[in-house]
């Protein structure tokens, strides 16, 4: 869903005011940690995440921040400004839950989902000393979640299992 401003087409997050405002804020502290990692790549990602923040859906930005972040080239797991750049983009990808009937409940999980991932991907990295045990370890614990979710709407909402 768009809305239209004089002859332009406006993306449906930037229509609502709070949701375009919260996604704002995410895409500058992403811009922030693209810049701190490397100047010149990293202002030129921040502008082309700015661009698809601009153009398109906040699941898109997300997507172009992540291959943004491999491109600038920030391959530690636990550099602080991948933390900051992955925090930022996660606010972009949950600043439409705020208009939900229970948006603040949808944004407290996300919190401590993040939260609760980021111990498991730290407590990972430290434990096996090495990134690629770590990587392992949080995708399966992002399967864990993501079929939790799945389950969660099939007794919540009563659905059936089929795709919406």
């Amino acid at each position: 869903m768009s809305g239209r401003l004089g002859a332009v087409t406006v993306p449906a997050h930037l229509t609502d005011r709070h949701t375009a405002v919260t996604s704002a804020v995410g895409v500058l502290i992403a811009t922030v940690g693209y810049l701190i990692t490397a100047l010149e790549l990293g202002a030129a990602a921040g502008l082309v995440l700015i661009l698809l923040w601009l153009a398109l859906p906040p699941v898109y930005v997300v997507a172009g921040g992540y291959l943004l972040l491999s491109i600038v080239g920030i391959n530690v797991l636990l550099d602080p400004a991948m933390i900051i750049v992955v925090f930022g983009l996660s606010v972009v990808l949950i600043s439409p839950a705020w208009e939900l009937p229970r948006g603040r409940w949808i944004v407290m999980a996300a919190i401590l989902g993040g939260i609760g991932l980021g111990a498991i991907t730290v407590g990972s990295y430290l434990a096996f000393d090495g990134t690629l045990p770590a990587a392992f370890i949080l995708v399966a614990a992002m399967w864990l979640v993501a079929y939790g979710l799945f389950r969660y709407r099939i007794v919540a909402l009563g659905a059936d299992g089929d795709p919406v």
